[in-house]
């Protein structure tokens, strides 16, 4: 099958299947649960696929979804620690290696508290949005973590830990630039 199709249609094809053969897919776009389904499917391959996840991924789930395919595996959202989305970022597809996890456009959230330069690593996986869930670094950087494009890294939800001394009014300058605590 070369059109791009979702479990679902593809069960309708392998159940039409009257020939004992693999319905062999080009290319997936689906739920994770369902791409985990078809990876299991009797009758179906997802081998040599380009599977794209339309829900929230992480580096387990890169893995596995790596695992099942030599194609491509583009997830839409990464949801996971700033190591383990380093690590999907280090399966980034290259011209020797063309599978792989491709994060160009994925929107990251990053779950564990982050520096500035860790910040600006993160900024570097995908052209989507990076979400900060949490950063901790000194005044200066935290407004510098603030100062990056809002639609290229938020910290706008982040919790906000200062390691340097502040007086109040620095305070009242992080309260602006997040909701967090």
């Amino acid at each position: 099958v070369t059109d791009v199709v979702n479990r679902e249609e593809a069960d309708v094809i392998n159940g039409s299947n009257d020939v004992s053969g693999t319905v062999t897919l080009t290319s997936v776009t689906d739920l994770l649960e369902n791409i985990n389904a078809l990876s299991t499917t009797a009758g179906i391959s997802i081998a040599t696929s380009d599977l794209k996840v339309t829900d929230v991924t992480t580096l387990s789930d890169a893995q596995d979804l790596d695992g099942y395919t030599t194609g491509e595996v583009t997830p839409d959202v990464v949801t996971d620690s700033l190591l383990n989305v380093q690590s999907i970022h280090d399966l980034t597809p290259t011209e020797e290696n063309p599978d792989g996890v491709d994060l160009t456009a994925a929107l990251i959230t990053i779950t564990d508290p982050v520096s500035l330069t860790q910040a600006e690593t993160a900024n570097g996986f995908s052209d989507g949005l990076i979400t900060l869930n949490s950063v901790i670094d000194s005044y200066d950087n935290l407004l510098a973590i603030d100062a990056i494009p809002s639609d290229q890294l938020t910290m706008a939800d982040a919790a906000v830990q200062v390691t340097d001394e502040v007086d109040l009014s620095k305070i009242n300058d992080l309260r602006a630039d997040t909701t967090g605590n």
